[in-house]
């Protein structure tokens, strides 16, 4: 692994105590949770690795009373998400990484990245690893992006893998 330099061309080599990697599943989530704990092997950080789930909200943003349908639909959506951090989190076990994982039902508020954030700076977070899909121009307007978000509004170093 390459060392990794920060501003000012300066190493960050023993400055990652607490990484955290935001996932949602997909391919690039898969892929920026692996670069994650190659960081953590190779700093002796520790990992949390998290995944916001937002509960169904009206237009406004205030929380809503859910029928059981969506009861159903959003207990749905938690389980799986249960079930891929439970996989990453043996997957770090594996590789003797210190990690906890999460998977936050996020109520305060209808932002993925918004739960990420607080998420991060309740855990004193030095660097926060996501996947992006990687789409650009029209595509990337329209279903907006957890990771430019995260890259805008956080209060600590971002990788973005893809």
């Amino acid at each position: 692994m390459p060392e990794i330099k920060g501003k000012n061309n300066e190493s960050t080599a023993g400055k990652y105590e607490q990484v955290l990697v935001a996932v949602d599943g997909s391919e690039n989530a898969r892929r920026a949770a692996a670069a994650a704990m190659a960081i953590c092997e190779k700093f002796g950080a520790e990992l949390s690795i998290l995944q916001v789930v937002i509960r169904p909200t009206s237009a406004r943003g205030m929380n809503v009373r859910l029928g059981p349908l969506m009861q159903d639909y959003h207990a749905n959506i938690v389980k799986q998400a249960e079930k891929e951090i439970h996989q990453l989190y043996t997957l770090a076990k594996n590789r003797h990484v210190r990690v906890t994982a999460e998977v936050l039902d996020y109520t305060h508020s209808y932002s993925v990245v918004e739960g990420i954030l607080d998420y991060a700076a309740g855990k004193g977070v030095d660097l926060i690893v996501v996947g992006t899909r990687g789409l650009g121009g029209f595509k990337k307007l329209i279903m907006g992006s957890v990771s430019s978000g995260i890259i805008n509004n956080a209060n600590c170093w971002v990788l973005v893998v893809r």
